[in-house]
């Protein structure tokens, strides 16, 4: 949902600016949020 979000304002300035014609959109990923590393300790 988030990145749905995003792509939605960025398309909106883009359009308001007149601009979308000549832009691309290039998606990657990471398949994924950060990796764990165990517990964190705070002290």
């Amino acid at each position: 949902m988030e990145i749905d979000w995003s792509v939605g304002e960025i398309s909106n300035v883009l359009e308001k600016n007149k601009i979308a014609d000549n832009t691309i959109f290039i998606f990657t990923t990471d398949n994924g949020p950060w990796l764990n590393y165990g517990k964190i300790q705070f002290i």
